[in-house]
């Protein structure tokens, strides 16, 4: 069984989280060390149970780091070249331990309603073109789903999932195919117009 991203997040220090990422000043912090654990969860435990983990700006030195390998390039080229505010994201984990398994998937956060309007519409190009490519039996398939962002502050801003969803039900055929359906996506994001 996988866990579902669920469609509201709750983010301590949005507030705060937002003014650094338009005011650009982590660009003067140092990194910071991160926890890892052995199957590559990136969170404040360092294990495959937490889902807490710290949340850099696009500017801070450790925001690459911060990224999981498996979903690294995808925020990267989201926040450099569509200019998204992207809070959350996982390369996906298998289950261990009695936990569920989790699925690939990038959050951002909609500052304003053109913004919003913009990122959906790039999204559905990018779902479309990605999910066109036939890439053999049947794996994960890329959905864009609405999301919402609540701070602890009282703020709730509107947001996208883009989340690596299984077609099928199967786990084992969602990681078979899951590097696959992952690459048709960034060669849609780097092409004009999302287009293959």
């Amino acid at each position: 069984m996988n866990l579902a991203v669920p469609e509201v997040n709750e983010v301590t220090g949005l507030v705060h989280f937002l003014r650094r990422w338009q005011s650009r000043e982590e660009k003067v912090y140092g990194a910071v060390p991160l926890r890892r654990s052995e199957y590559g969860n990136i969170n404040y435990e360092g294990t495959p149970e937490s889902f807490d983990s710290a949340i850099f700006t696009r500017w801070h030195a450790s925001f690459a780091e911060s990224l999981e390998p498996g979903i690294r390039k995808l925020v990267l080229a989201l926040v450099q070249a569509w200019d998204c505010l992207t809070y959350s994201s996982c390369e996906g984990h298998r289950g261990v331990g009695g936990t569920a398994w989790r699925p690939r998937h990038v959050r951002m956060a909609s500052r304003s309603s053109t913004e919003d309007q913009r990122i959906g519409a790039e999204l559905d190009r990018l779902v479309a073109a990605t999910n066109a490519q036939d890439l053999g039996p049947p794996g994960p398939i890329v959905v864009k789903r609405r999301g919402t962002v609540v701070g602890d502050e009282g703020l709730e801003m509107p947001g996208w999932d883009l989340i690596f969803e299984s077609g099928s039900g199967d786990e084992s055929n969602y990681w078979a195919g899951l590097d696959l359906r992952y690459r048709a996506c960034l060669r849609a994001v780097d092409a004009p117009d999302g287009a293959p």
